[in-house]
């Protein structure tokens, strides 16, 4: 788990209490937490544990409590307070400009709960009646949600890198015989993404009963050559299964963008059981395209 997870933990934990209204210092406590965290030079996973109660603004306490994050997967003090928290009211922190504090108001004078309702209550007017809220904070909440609603499901690459390349490395080590490749807007380092692109030459049965064994994942949008498995709260990851022989044709092929490949084949010839990549290039007299120029 690295720090920025760690710190993740902290912050919600923070962000919460101020919605409760519970201990202000101890909030702001661990909203400090998360930022030291966050600014560390070395991931705490190997510190040891006198390292990492030594340092300034950690101690003892909040170091017990990363050991238990990293145990675990779980903060105990987190797991409580999200289950006296509506789901809705956490989905509503991801709304811009909406900050504990007014959510804290808006669920206990509005008693709304959910981003749908917030929406239907800015709709009917009803925000600018609390205090400190007016006009200018509501159509700002609205455009805000319709900005949601419209990228629902999209995350940015950057945020999503670590975990292409966790899921990269998990599967390496799972199937140590089959071929593995990031591909598609992931590999083209596209600013936004949908889908977690892989490439493969493992069987769609062997890739169905690993992501069975994974807990809140489901399978669905299965092809002859395409599965996509959907993981709570991840982006969405679509396997291109093919055979050795196919793997860096399928790789160049689910690469580029469709523009990108439409041109390529209409003038140049496209190897069915290509080498490498590298080779694609070759075959054609081209010097290699760099993977984010293929556009």
């Amino acid at each position: 788990m690295t720090n920025y997870e760690i710190a993740d933990h902290f912050s919600l934990l923070s962000k919460l209490m101020d919605i409760h209204g519970e201990n202000s210092f101890k909030a702001k406590t661990y909203s400090i937490t998360a930022y030291n965290i966050e600014k560390l030079p070395k991931e705490i996973t190997e510190m040891s544990d006198a390292e990492l109660f030594s340092i300034r603004g950690i101690g003892d306490a909040i170091g017990h409590k990363i050991r238990e994050i990293q145990t675990t997967g779980k903060l105990s003090a987190l797991e409580t307070i999200m289950g006296n928290t509506p789901a809705g009211i956490i989905e509503m922190l991801s709304i811009k400009g909406l900050g504990p504090k007014k959510i804290a108001v808006i669920w206990g004078e509005l008693g709304i709960e959910s981003i749908g309702e917030l929406e239907y209550a800015c709709n009917e007017n009803r925000l600018t009646s609390l205090k400190g809220f007016g006009e200018k904070t509501q159509d700002s909440i609205l455009k805000s949600i319709a900005f949601i609603r419209q990228n629902q499901g999209f995350y940015l690459w950057a945020d999503a890198e670590e975990t292409a390349n966790k899921l990269l490395q998990h599967l390496q080590k799972t199937f140590p015989a089959q071929l593995f490749a990031i591909t598609g807007n992931m590999r083209r380092q596209s600013p936004t993404i949908e889908f977690l692109e892989l490439v493969t030459d493992t069987p769609q049965q062997q890739l169905k009963e690993e992501f069975e064994r994974i807990e809140h994942s489901t399978l669905n949008e299965e092809t002859e050559n395409q599965l996509t498995v959907r993981i709570t709260g991840k982006p969405a990851i679509r396997f291109y299964t093919t055979n050795r022989e196919g793997f860096y044709t399928t790789l160049f092929t689910t690469t580029g963008s469709a523009e990108f490949i439409t041109a390529f084949t209409n003038k140049y010839t496209l190897p069915q059981a290509a080498e490498n990549e590298e080779s694609i290039f070759a075959t054609n007299r081209l010097a290699y395209i760099a993977p984010a120029q293929r556009e």
